[in-house]
């Protein structure tokens, strides 16, 4: 498969760590939209989550960057 960079979204804890990450395709969670991404920005609430600032997060990690123009690809 094919790899790709995401920008991820940890809690540790309570500790929150942001930052761009090579993945893979078969590391996403089923059911995913699979994109190709020409262009992506980071919304308001993406990077309240990565700044820890607000209590976004619901899950261990995810994948900030919601606002994107691009194709479906799966």
């Amino acid at each position: 498969m094919k790899n790709f960079r995401a920008f991820r979204i940890h809690d540790n804890e309570g500790r929150i760590e942001a930052g761009f990450e090579t993945l893979s395709l078969n590391q996403l969670t089923d059911g995913e939209v699979v994109v190709a991404v020409d262009w992506s920005g980071i919304n308001y609430k993406d990077a309240l989550a990565a700044t820890g600032k607000g209590r976004i997060l619901r899950k261990p990690a995810l994948n900030g960057g919601i606002d994107l123009a691009g194709r479906v690809i799966q």
